[in-house]
């Protein structure tokens, strides 16, 4: 895989709100990804781009490029264009969603969503199962 870091495939968290950037993070990683992150969209691009992740979990509201850029970008690179992302969204208008899509986002959540949902479309995306947790 192109970002994994060791066996485990690598998420990259772009979200702006601590609290939740905190909560993804530790739940991907405790689901048996690796993770790294950001919280605006310039550096999430960079990373992006330096990392090659395997799965990009991206909210849409964020400082200095707003997420809609930034996946608009990554999608319009060869080297990145590739990579699933997951928008998220804390507003419930429809257009959000299709301005996401629009942008090249492969799902769109809204937020708060419940992490099993969320673990879900990371799975589906990255075509993997949960590690069992039965020996």
């Amino acid at each position: 895989m192109s970002g994994s870091h060791g066996s485990l495939p690598l998420v990259l968290v772009v979200e702006d709100f601590e609290e939740l950037y905190e909560l993804y993070s530790d739940f991907l990683a405790g689901a048996g990804y690796a993770v790294e992150g950001t919280n605006n969209g310039v550096e999430a691009v960079e990373e992006c781009r330096r990392t090659l992740p395997d799965l990009v979990l991206m909210d849409l509201a964020l400082p200095r490029m707003n997420g809609w850029e930034a996946i608009e970008l990554l999608k319009s690179e060869a080297a990145t264009r590739h990579i699933p992302i997951i928008a998220l969204t804390g507003h419930v208008k429809r257009e959000y969603a299709d301005l996401a899509r629009k942008a090249g986002a492969d799902a769109v959540l809204l937020k708060p969503c419940p992490l099993n949902q969320l673990l879900g479309e990371v799975e589906r995306l990255l075509g993997r199962h949960a590690p069992s947790r039965h020996p």
